[in-house]
């Protein structure tokens, strides 16, 4: 029986979406540096910059972090650098959910 004037949550659900991602800031700077006429072409023609695109700024398994501040990975005691597991955001993206980009 429906009460008038109830709320009635929506359910829930998570719907992974596949996306490769690229080193964004803790890209080598040598190597940022001989791609940036690229992504100075990329930015022209897309009206994204590579560090906008590289990585997705949202609750993730794996891939490359979004950092914040300056990349600093964590180093085990085994003294190898520790891989990115999981982010958990409090919020979608600004505007709205996220969406690849179409090649």
């Amino acid at each position: 029986m429906a009460v008038r004037g109830a709320a009635v949550s929506q359910p829930c659900t998570v719907t992974p979406t596949g996306a490769t991602e690229y080193p964004n800031w803790d890209l080598p700077a040598d190597l940022a540096q001989r791609l940036s006429a690229r992504f100075e072409e990329f930015e022209a023609e897309l009206g994204f910059s590579y560090y906008e695109t590289a990585t997705t700024i949202q609750s993730k398994v794996g891939g490359y972090p979004g950092w914040l501040q300056d990349p600093d990975w964590p180093i085990c005691r085994c003294d190898r650098r520790m891989e990115h597991l999981l982010s958990i955001t409090a919020s979608e993206p600004v505007d709205g959910s996220w969406f690849p980009l179409v090649e």
